[in-house]
């Protein structure tokens, strides 16, 4: 009886430290991750080429038409479902409006299983992403990452795009129900609507 005791308290013991370690695991990983940080603690996709939107111009006299959309979506954690998407226009209209802003970049959270947040702020190299920073979601509506209304447009002009420099870096966060987990992604968008994704880190 004293030996079934025995091995009863350490099955227990084993346990809670287990499950010790796991929470102290979620802490160190959820604390921070630097902007470009490609180490061994990191889930690193390299897009070689860089992934872009691939789309088509269409213009009737000289001027955009209509207004079309590309789309590219990521898979953040390499499971085999994408995560995020990002929506490109150029044109008069498209597919969210009629009118301005007639080019732009939006992003959206498509994730089934978690929240994706991001900050629209742009990152440089080594810049700590961590809870202090300005989260948002954009699982409802769409959050613009660049948009520009031309001199044409009969409305008030927008110029907006803090991503036309390279060596910028997206910071996101994945939060689950036990766990958020930090992430980078480096884009570059020129010409307000033209967008490269050229790589990408994730916390382990």
């Amino acid at each position: 009886m004293k030996i079934i005791n025995q091995i009863g308290l350490i099955l227990v013991l084993t346990i809670l430290l287990a499950g010790c370690k796991k929470e102290d695991d979620q802490k160190s990983r959820t604390q921070f991750i630097l902007a470009g940080q490609a180490d061994d603690k990191v889930l690193l996709q390299n897009f070689t080429p860089d992934l872009e939107m691939a789309m088509k111009n269409t213009t009737a006299g000289g001027i955009p038409s209509t207004g079309y959309s590309g789309n590219l979506y990521v898979d953040l954690d390499l499971d085999g479902t994408n995560d995020l998407k990002f929506r490109s226009f150029y044109g008069v209209g498209h597919s969210m409006t009629a009118s301005a802003p007639s080019e732009g970049c939006k992003i959206s959270d498509i994730s089934p299983k978690w929240n994706v947040q991001i900050c629209l702020v742009p990152q440089q190299l080594q810049d700590s992403i961590d809870e202090n920073m300005d989260w948002h979601n954009v699982n409802i509506f769409e959050s613009d990452l660049s948009s520009y209304t031309p001199e044409w447009i009969n409305s008030a002009e927008i110029k907006n795009n803090s991503w036309n420099e390279p060596n910028l870096y997206l910071a996101y966060r994945i939060i689950q129900s036990t766990d958020t987990i930090y992430g980078w992604m480096g884009i570059e968008i020129v010409d307000y609507y033209k967008l490269k994704i050229k790589d990408a880190g994730l916390m382990k």
